[in-house]
């Protein structure tokens, strides 16, 4: 491989995971490194080989053997690409979305997939992580110096964004405009997560018992936000990071996926903590154990499928939002 000169651009590919919380992290990566100059690929050269995960392997290889990029920057949990870098001969740079603190306890466990996804890690040139390092300084300090591994923290990404905010969206902020300061509850388990109907309305029975205001964003087909006297109920996407940003919300009830949690944290936005599976539990502990910004709701199944959860009562539900919502008075006495 040859150094590119100094004065010269980089090439470099971004490969991500096919899933929300992977490719919107990445992109934003991407427009940062184009900002400075440097080449990316179009949609069209990406079309060959985004097709089927499965069917990868050869596409890509072809691609850096046509393209002979600088490096390539791909997702953690596509862990056979940094054999076809070695292949093409191209450094294989991580990019981790998740943060410093569960990459060190998964190191720590090397269970199943996560035991390759950190065995290619250890083959790459290094690793991207979205995180800065004042918020996980110990950790950041570990994965350097006792796993001995490179490590770049360029988080957090998607913060501060101008994304198009969608008619529904608008209609959320203009609701929001009409609540007092800190006054509104934000709910959104992210954009792959499934929850029981069971659970759905322990949810709307314990928002309710709060008497807290509340943003509901929930899975299923885009319609028009519904109200009641307390709530709004958004279906499909909403804009987060505006959401979050708004005065009027003061705390946030979240599956502790990396994304929510780094929005909620630059927004100085308190967590009720309620982890489903994948880094989400490991996230938890960093909210309300070491940082001290959250509340746990009480989640202790660590599950991707919604049927094998236990179903948190309306009780813990009105009893979370209240305490981190500060107002204990309006803490209503449903059944937990």
């Amino acid at each position: 491989m040859t150094t590119p000169r100094e004065d010269q651009p980089l090439h470099i590919f971004f490969f991500p995971l096919m899933a929300p919380g992977h490719i919107i992290p990445m992109s934003s990566l991407a427009a940062l490194f184009a900002a400075r100059g440097n080449i990316l690929t179009d949609a069209a050269d990406s079309m060959s080989f985004l097709d089927s995960l499965e069917h990868l392997r050869d596409p890509f290889h072809h691609l850096l053997l046509l393209h002979r990029p600088d490096c390539i920057v791909t997702d953690s949990y596509l862990p056979w690409t940094v054999d076809v870098a070695c292949l093409a001969g191209v450094p294989r740079i991580a990019f981790q979305t998740m943060g410093f603190f569960p990459l060190c306890v998964f190191d720590s466990t090397r269970a199943d997939f996560y035991d390759r996804v950190l065995a290619a890690d250890d083959n790459s040139f290094g690793s991207i992580v979205n995180t800065f390092y004042e918020l996980e300084p110990e950790y950041a300090d570990h994965y350097r110096n006792v796993m001995k591994r490179k490590a770049w923290h360029v988080g957090p990404l998607n913060i501060g964004l101008g994304h198009s905010i969608s008619d529904p969206s608008t209609r959320v902020l203009s609701w929001l405009d009409e609540r007092a300061t800190g006054s509104v509850v934000y709910v959104c388990f992210g954009t792959l997560s499934r929850l029981t109907r069971e659970q759905e309305r322990e949810i709307r029975l314990g928002l309710a018992d709060s008497g807290v205001p509340y943003i509901w964003v929930t899975s299923g087909s885009e319609e028009e936000p519904k109200s009641d006297e307390k709530g709004l109920i958004v279906r499909g996407w909403a804009a987060q990071g505006a959401i979050l940003g708004h005065r009027a919300v003061g705390g946030f009830v979240t599956h502790c996926g990396w994304n929510s949690v780094l929005e909620a944290l630059a927004r100085a936005v308190p967590m009720v903590t309620w982890p489903l599976c994948a880094d989400q539990f490991y996230n938890e502990r960093l909210v309300v154990e070491v940082l001290g910004l959250g509340i746990a709701v009480g989640a202790e199944v660590w599950t991707m499928t919604a049927e094998e959860r236990t179903v948190i009562g309306r009780g813990k539900v009105a009893e979370a939002v209240g305490r981190v919502m500060g107002d204990w008075s309006k803490v209503g006495q449903g059944g937990g």
